[in-house]
């Protein structure tokens, strides 16, 4: 039976809000376990009866089967995520770029702040899919985050703005001028500024912005 080991770290994940990535410990090594624990806000106590289910409790423990563990739930071979992130560091050594891992898999600041640290000067910040992971990733004390989508609804881009004017280097893509301009509107607004990338076709017709937006 698969049980965990004493280099996994397990996280309770249920959501990209912040709230959900506050309170995971360092990760560690030999016979300790991280364990994510919700914070007070998005913690419940359901009761049926009499008998009390503690909502609080670890989503897993040291010899616990995989079969037992609580989900949703983050787990991580630690040995294998390091080795990763060295060999990336050593295969972009030989080239003048600066590295971002993405963050949209795990969406746990404590491991991008480890990838960060691994990966070493070259690695500048992370990339996130969404507002929510950026806002987590901000909250958790990373502070350098592309979001590598484009973000059209206002009131996303005003959350967006306003990590930027949390102190954050905050950066997003563009295929139209229309969130482009409500960027530059809502940034104004907040007295801060938010680095910009235009997305153009690179060949695998996945950009669906009319050709005269950019012309």
């Amino acid at each position: 039976m698969l049980r965990l080991a004493s280099r996994a770290a397990v996280h309770m994940k249920t959501c990209s809000s912040s709230s959900c990535f506050k309170a995971l410990p360092a990760l560690c090594r030999c016979a300790t376990l991280a364990v994510g624990m919700h914070t007070a806000a998005a913690l419940s106590t359901p009761r049926l009866g009499s008998r009390t289910f503690a909502a609080a409790a670890a989503p897993a423990r040291l010899g616990d089967s995989l079969h037992s563990i609580d989900t949703p739930s983050l787990i991580v071979d630690l040995d294998v995520f390091e080795r990763n992130c060295l060999k990336l560091k050593s295969a972009m050594e030989a080239y003048p770029v600066s590295i971002r891992p993405h963050a949209k898999a795990h969406k746990c600041p404590q491991l991008a702040q480890l990838q960060l640290q691994l990966l070493g000067p070259s690695a500048v910040g992370v990339c996130c899919q969404k507002v929510t992971e950026a806002e987590a990733m901000v909250a958790g004390g990373v502070r350098d985050v592309l979001l590598s989508n484009e973000v059209v609804a206002p009131y996303k881009i005003t959350r967006l703005v306003a990590l930027a004017a949390q102190g954050a280097r905050v950066s997003v893509v563009v295929d139209t001028l229309q969130p482009l301009e409500q960027l530059a509107a809502t940034a104004q607004e907040w007295g801060t500024s938010v680095d910009v990338l235009v997305e153009i076709n690179a060949g695998q017709d996945r950009w669906v912005a009319a050709k005269r937006s950019f012309t």
